[in-house]
């Protein structure tokens, strides 16, 4: 039986790529295929399906997918039901768990925030691209484990569903750090954090008399989340031996 693993994400770029390389070396004698969950289901099953049909050309009839995403959400939901068209393919099939599954994997990412973004002048402001789906209760989740950690300054927010940084204002310092809590760094931070346009976050802070700067990594560059996503992928290629 040969086996492989399929690493799918939402979105591209540096981050994302260093995670990827990271569990790739970690499985020098297994095939690894990195593929991009498109933002319509159309896009996304034809790029997850035409990657399975190469692998089962290849001779791969046992297969994990590691999902490399924040929560399990919409895309986790999108991505597990496309996954059970392919059963009847192949011998075996895992699917992995996302970043936050759990209260200890809250735990664990807060604690990592709270050591990388050591205490300084200000605050600082980790935003979320926030989601109406039920997996949405992560991010409260996330600011009470801050809060246990005695990390008043870190306060969570959230670029759609949530208060605007206008709204946030009275509860953050002179000076803010906007940090995207998103595994990747890509358009939203570029342009919704830190864009030079008035309705970017750092200019509606700056017009609210904050200094703001952005911070331009995603999760997937913090070394415990790339050793969390590690070990989610070990546990679940444990499950079929």
């Amino acid at each position: 039986m040969k086996q492989a693993v399929m690493l799918v994400s939402v979105g591209e770029g540096p981050g994302l790529r260093r995670l990827t390389d990271v569990l790739a070396d970690s499985l020098p004698d297994v095939p690894v295929r990195r593929v991009r969950l498109g933002s319509s289901t159309a896009d996304g099953a034809a790029e997850l399906r035409q990657a399975v049909k190469h692998l089962r050309a290849e001779g791969v009839d046992g297969l994990t997918v590691q999902p490399l995403l924040l929560l399990p959400g919409r895309e986790y939901d999108r991505l597990r039901a496309e996954v059970m068209h392919w059963q009847g393919d192949l011998k075996w099939l895992r699917v992995g768990l996302p970043l936050l599954a759990c209260g200890e994997d809250v735990r664990r990412l807060a604690l990592a925030l709270a050591q990388w973004y050591t205490p300084g002048e200000g605050s600082v402001l980790l935003v979320g691209h926030g989601t109406a789906h039920p997996a949405g209760r992560f991010y409260d989740r996330i600011q009470r484990e801050l809060m246990q950690l005695g990390r008043k300054d870190m306060k969570v927010a959230l670029l759609h569903g949530g208060p605007g940084p206008e709204q946030l204002r009275p509860m953050l310092g002179s000076t803010v750090r906007l940090v995207p809590l998103m595994l990747e760094a890509g358009r939203h931070t570029a342009g919704d954090l830190a864009g030079e346009h008035p309705a970017s976050w750092c200019a509606r802070l700056a017009a609210a008399g904050c200094r703001a700067e952005c911070c331009l990594h995603g999760l997937a560059e913090v070394p415990e989340v790339q050793v969390m996503f590690s070990e989610k992928l070990e546990a679940v290629m444990k499950e079929q031996r």
